[in-house]
């Protein structure tokens, strides 16, 4: 059993490297994104479901989350420290993918913790989802997780590892996005924009500081992931 942990610990380096080239390669070339699109819309649930969690855990509630085909989204909640529920979203989708990224350096960790994404994901579609698009993209989702977590062999470590690049990066490039959005497209709604409103602090500082988290996140995801590597 040790001698095949460790197997799988050596070949872990390649699965990352490999599942960056692939995401590389889809984003540039044609109908790449057709490809990348669960992975994006997964991400739009993990956002959406952090200003869920930040709402539960602040005293407020959920009424629905609404996942569009855009791969944009829409929580409402009632209650809750707004600075906490509005912050929750970039910062959870980064610090997820950020602990994807320590976790999935161990090939035994593939399984659960695709098997922990699906039911997750099971938990927001539920709880929070009542139209019909969302509920739909929530279930496939879920269930195409637990499927591939049923996959016992180097593919699903491999699988574990893109979806820690694409959680990453898509994290990373929506906080670029909101960024030009602060500075560039005033009328746009955001989570910036709701605390510059609630605080009078600029939208562009909360951005910044929420980007500066989001690096600091990944750089801790990849020093967990270096860890595991050589315990």
């Amino acid at each position: 059993m040790g001698k095949k942990t460790q197997k799988g610990e050596v070949r872990s380096p390649i699965f990352l490297v490999m599942a960056s080239a692939i995401s590389a390669t889809l984003s540039v070339i044609p109908f790449g994104w057709v490809l990348l699109y669960p992975f994006r819309i997964f991400v739009t649930f993990v956002h959406e479901g952090g200003h869920a969690l930040a709402a539960i855990l602040t005293s407020g509630s959920v009424e629905r989350i609404v996942i569009h085909a855009d791969a944009s989204g829409e929580t409402y909640t009632r209650g809750g420290l707004t600075l906490l529920v509005a912050s929750a979203g970039y910062l959870a989708s980064c610090g997820f993918g950020a602990l994807l990224l320590g976790l999935s350096r161990r090939g035994r960790n593939a399984e659960k913790m695709l098997f922990i994404n699906s039911m997750m994901m099971l938990v927001i579609t539920f709880c929070f989802l009542d139209d019909r698009f969302s509920f739909i993209i929530g279930m496939g989702l879920s269930v195409i997780l637990f499927l591939a977590g049923m996959i016992r062999n180097g593919l699903c470590h491999l699988l574990l590892n893109f979806l820690a690049v694409q959680c990453c990066l898509n994290a990373f490039f929506d906080l670029l996005i909101l960024l030009k959005a602060t500075t560039a497209e005033r009328e746009l709604h955001n989570d910036a924009l709701i605390l510059e409103k609630m605080t009078s602090i600029p939208a562009l500082v909360w951005a910044i500081g929420w980007a500066l988290i989001s690096l600091l996140f990944m750089l801790i995801g990849l020093l967990i992931y270096a860890r595991n590597g050589r315990a």
